[in-house]
């Protein structure tokens, strides 16, 4: 009862949050941090006061992937991400 899931910018705007709310987030390690970043930032500019990790808590692993399979896309005509549902 006392957290709610945001998964991107447009859940950030339907907060309904108090302005003065004592607020923190924390990310899911495996998220794009250029993603991560994007809801981040609108959490900070709608509740300043919200505090998050001391340090980024996203895996640069993910992020390394992520970034090569990015640059591979003007290589090829297909690229295949194999990975489980979740």
């Amino acid at each position: 009862e006392n957290m709610v899931l945001v998964e991107d910018a447009a859940d950030v705007a339907a907060l309904a949050l108090p302005a003065d709310a004592k607020l923190a987030f924390i990310t899911q390690t495996t998220l794009s941090v250029d993603e991560a970043k994007v809801v981040i930032d609108a959490l900070r500019a709608k509740y300043p006061q919200v505090v998050g990790p001391s340090k980024d808590d996203i895996c640069y692993a993910t992020q390394n992937r992520q970034d090569a399979v990015r640059d591979l896309v003007p290589e090829a005509d297909v690229v295949l991400v194999l990975g489980s549902q979740n």
